[in-house]
Protein backbone atom coordinates (compact mmCIF):
# COMPACT_ATOMS: atom_id res chain seq x y z
CA UNK A 1 0.00 0.00 0.00
CA UNK A 2 2.92 2.35 0.62
CA UNK A 3 3.95 2.05 -3.04
CA UNK A 4 0.59 3.44 -4.12
CA UNK A 5 0.78 6.32 -1.65
CA UNK A 6 4.30 7.28 -2.69
CA UNK A 7 3.53 7.20 -6.39
CA UNK A 8 0.45 9.43 -6.03
CA UNK A 9 -1.61 6.64 -7.55
CA UNK A 10 -4.39 7.14 -5.00
CA UNK A 11 -4.46 10.87 -5.68
CA UNK A 12 -4.90 10.15 -9.37
CA UNK A 13 -7.73 7.72 -8.63
CA UNK A 14 -9.31 10.26 -6.32
CA UNK A 15 -9.21 12.91 -9.05
CA UNK A 16 -10.73 10.44 -11.49
CA UNK A 17 -13.65 9.77 -9.17
CA UNK A 18 -14.16 13.50 -8.56
CA UNK A 19 -14.45 13.95 -12.33
CA UNK A 20 -16.89 11.04 -12.55
CA UNK A 21 -18.91 12.60 -9.77
CA UNK A 22 -19.03 15.93 -11.59
CA UNK A 23 -20.12 14.14 -14.75
CA UNK A 24 -22.96 12.37 -13.03
CA UNK A 25 -24.13 15.53 -11.30
CA UNK A 26 -23.95 17.32 -14.64
CA UNK A 27 -26.01 14.57 -16.23
CA UNK A 28 -28.82 15.46 -13.84
CA UNK A 29 -29.04 18.86 -15.51
CA UNK A 30 -28.44 17.84 -19.13
CA UNK A 31 -30.19 14.51 -19.65
CA UNK A 32 -33.78 15.54 -18.85
CA UNK A 33 -33.74 17.89 -21.84
CA UNK A 34 -33.05 14.90 -24.13
CA UNK A 35 -35.65 12.57 -22.68
CA UNK A 36 -38.68 12.39 -24.92
CA UNK A 37 -40.83 10.15 -22.75
CA UNK A 38 -43.49 11.66 -20.57
CA UNK A 39 -43.13 8.92 -17.99
CA UNK A 40 -42.37 10.90 -14.85
CA UNK A 41 -41.58 7.79 -12.79
CA UNK A 42 -38.83 6.71 -15.19
CA UNK A 43 -37.32 10.19 -15.24
CA UNK A 44 -37.38 10.42 -11.44
CA UNK A 45 -35.67 7.03 -11.14
CA UNK A 46 -32.96 8.05 -13.62
CA UNK A 47 -32.36 11.33 -11.79
CA UNK A 48 -32.20 9.47 -8.48
CA UNK A 49 -29.68 7.00 -9.94
CA UNK A 50 -27.53 9.88 -11.22
CA UNK A 51 -27.57 11.47 -7.76
CA UNK A 52 -26.64 8.16 -6.12
CA UNK A 53 -23.84 7.43 -8.61
CA UNK A 54 -22.47 10.96 -8.25
CA UNK A 55 -22.55 10.77 -4.47
CA UNK A 56 -20.93 7.33 -4.49
CA UNK A 57 -18.15 8.49 -6.82
CA UNK A 58 -17.52 11.54 -4.64
CA UNK A 59 -17.41 9.38 -1.50
CA UNK A 60 -14.94 6.96 -3.12
CA UNK A 61 -12.73 9.88 -4.14
CA UNK A 62 -12.81 11.15 -0.56
CA UNK A 63 -11.78 7.70 0.70
CA UNK A 64 -8.82 7.57 -1.70
CA UNK A 65 -7.68 11.03 -0.60
CA UNK A 66 -8.06 10.06 3.05
CA UNK A 67 -6.05 6.86 2.58
CA UNK A 68 -3.35 8.73 0.66
CA UNK A 69 -2.94 11.55 3.18
CA UNK A 70 -3.30 9.23 6.16
CA UNK A 71 -0.01 7.46 5.32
Amino acid sequence: MKFFAKSNFLTTLSDLFVNLSAGWFGAILILPSFWQSSNIDTNAILILLNVLYGTLAFFISWLFKDINYGN
